[in-house]
């Protein structure tokens, strides 16, 4: 599981005690946001069907990083488009 991220500049970095993951923006297609009970979740859609979950952190936390990376992401393709 990963439960730590860091917001790069073209793309995101998470974490675990094991594991770790770069998510370029490039190759991003989706972000979800879900509640658990207690818990939020991120998910992050990748192309062939990957989806690599961010998940452990409190729901408040998880939903304030949701919405700097959502706009950090859509500022990021916004940038390419042009």
């Amino acid at each position: 599981p990963y439960d730590r991220e860091v917001s790069i500049n073209a793309g995101i970095k998470v974490s675990g005690d094991r594991h770790e993951y770069l998510i370029p923006f490039n190759q991003l297609l989706a972000i979800h946001c879900k509640r658990g009970l207690v818990w939020g979740e991120l998910e992050f859609v990748l192309p062939d069907e990957k989806v690599v979950r961010l998940h452990g952190t409190e729901w408040g936390e998880t939903q304030r990083f949701y919405h700097h990376l959502d706009a950090h992401w859509r500022r990021w393709s916004g940038g390419m488009s042009e």
